[in-house]
């Protein structure tokens, strides 16, 4: 059957201000040359750790790269839709064991070489294939779940690819247009090695230019690119992790583009003759995962009191000032997974001291509480965890909070256990698939699985959901996925994000996607 085209298509909402600046700039520009040199400036909230796509694990990594590598499919810019991007169309097999695609042709790398099914298959073995010559170059951490349906890559010729599966993956294309699976020069791969992660080389409409570590990456425009080029000369992306800051280099002009806003600033860049706010739907889940396997984190009822001890109503409305919704399970409600009569914890702090009795501790624990400094997709984590803190020590629980850079924070998190950490799962996508089986899954320990949560009834749903194409079949198993992990709750859920961009008035068209890394800053310039 033709795959060509699927998914669900979103109005992307603007506020009113800036929606009729973009209309009168798009009048005002319109016929107007753009400079040679012209630059746009994008500062976000981390610094970025590693530029190899498939070792990525944070939004601020993936908005960068996916300009300089991309995939074989690709969500529309504002909307989560998936359409051809490297494959111009595909086909899969009765059983839903062979996906075929036929790839575009005339596109090159970076470095002059040809794009062609040896460079899909070089880019997905050296994930999945252990005996691989550059399997051990890298940490592919997200990637190995993501491509774990994967069973081999063969080509067919030089522009058709054949992906062989384990078992049937209804959401397989969502996995796919994941910038994580972008495609990389074998060339490059083998001349640099593990450089790669700091020089990549890819097909998209920028190339990679300079990266000062700590200071900026900048990006120059791909002037032999296949499809539409860029808009500007050169992108500089900037981790600045203080929101204020990132909020007064915007306003003092020094940047362009900042993501995201600070809630408490959202008026004032809002309010500024010079500056407006670009707001998008989010699929966001902000959690703190709980290490399960270890006491007392493996008794549910603790689980459970930790969830009802945790006022996450006052943190949406009071920390987040209403860019976020309380988040219930993993899905938002928008999804067409979510599960409206799955177990859920409202604030109720008797009820979460009559749980912690229960379980023999009447009077509470020590716990590690590790927390990140800032990080794509984590808003105002330690705000929002010091509250946690605070409506867990009421109830007897003494959560220690130890931070740590973004970077270092996520390195850790690979080898190292806490009791409780921060976290955020982008969901990327509607499908629910991609948002339960990368950390609910057994197969997904620890890497996003970082609960360590296991339960063979949940594995045997979520295979099942992806072996039929039927959306009815697969919103029932997910419903009841989400049912049985919400009764066993591996975490405390808290909210659903609101993307929100800060812009320059004078910038012209910055989109933003609700699954939070597509940032279109390539169609962006200044009037």
């Amino acid at each position: 059957m033709d795959m060509g085209r699927t998914g669900k298509t979103w109005r992307h909402r603007v506020v009113l201000p800036v929606l009729a600046t973009l209309a009168v700039g798009l009048l005002a520009g319109a016929g107007l040359a753009q400079r040679a040199d012209d630059t746009i400036v994008v500062a976000m909230e981390a610094e970025i750790p590693n530029l190899d796509p498939a070792q990525l694990l944070g939004l601020h990594s993936i908005r960068a790269i996916r300009l300089v590598t991309e995939t074989l499919v690709a969500p529309k810019p504002t909307t989560t839709e998936i359409v051809p991007l490297l494959a111009t169309s595909w086909t899969v097999s009765a059983d839903g064991l062979q996906w075929t695609f036929k790839l575009r042709p005339n596109v090159r790398f970076h470095d002059g070489t040809p794009f062609t099914a040896e460079a899909v298959k070089y880019t997905f073995d050296r994930v999945i294939d252990k005996n691989h010559p550059a399997y051990g170059l890298g940490k592919w951490s997200f990637l190995v779940a993501y491509l774990a349906p994967l069973r081999t890559v063969e080509v067919v010729d030089s522009l058709t690819v054949r992906l062989h599966l384990k078992y049937p993956n209804s959401a397989l294309l969502e996995y796919l247009a994941l910038p994580n699976a972008g495609i990389i020069s074998p060339t490059a791969q083998q001349k640099l090695g593990k450089d790669l992660a700091s020089q990549p080389v890819g097909t998209g409409p920028y190339t990679f230019k300079a990266w000062q570590r700590g200071v900026k990456l900048t990006l120059e425009r791909n002037d032999a690119y296949w499809g539409t080029k860029g808009k500007a000369k050169s992108i500089i992306f900037r981790g600045i992790p203080e929101d204020q800051t990132r909020v007064a280099e915007l306003l003092a002009g020094n940047v362009d583009v900042i993501i995201p806003v600070h809630p408490d600033a959202l008026a004032q860049v809002e309010s500024n003759r010079n500056t407006a706010l670009i707001r998008q739907r989010g699929l966001t889940f902000w959690y703190v995962a709980l290490n399960i396997q270890k006491a007392p984190f493996n008794d549910v009822r603790i689980r459970q009191a930790l969830n009802y001890a945790v006022n996450k109503e006052a943190i949406v409305r009071d920390v987040l000032k209403g860019t976020g919704i309380v988040a219930t399970q993993p899905v938002p409600p928008s999804s067409w997974g979510f599960a409206p009569d799955a177990p859920s914890y409202p604030y109720n702090p008797q009820k979460a001291r009559q749980l912690l009795a229960e379980a023999m501790y009447p009077n509470g624990f020590p716990a590690t509480f590790w927390v990140p400094d800032s990080g794509s997709g984590m808003q105002l984590p330690k705000e929002m965890s010091t509250v946690i803190q605070a409506n867990l020590a009421a109830v007897g629980i003494q959560a220690k909070i130890e931070i740590f850079e973004w970077g270092s924070y996520l390195g850790r998190l690979r080898g190292e256990k806490p009791d409780m950490a921060a976290l955020s799962w982008f969901l990327k996508t509607d499908d629910p698939d991609v948002a339960l089986y990368p950390v609910v899954h057994s197969q997904a320990v620890p890497l996003p699985n970082r609960s360590g949560y296991s339960n063979p009834e949940v594995d045997r749903l979520l295979l099942a959901a992806r072996a039929t194409a039927d959306r009815a079949k697969r919103a029932e198993a997910y419903k009841q996925v989400i049912r049985i992990v919400n009764r066993e709750i591996p975490w405390i859920a808290v909210d659903h994000q609101m993307e929100i961009v800060g812009v320059r008035r004078s910038v012209r068209g910055v989109t933003m996607n609700p699954n939070g890394f597509y940032l279109g800053v390539e169609t962006a310039y200044h009037q």
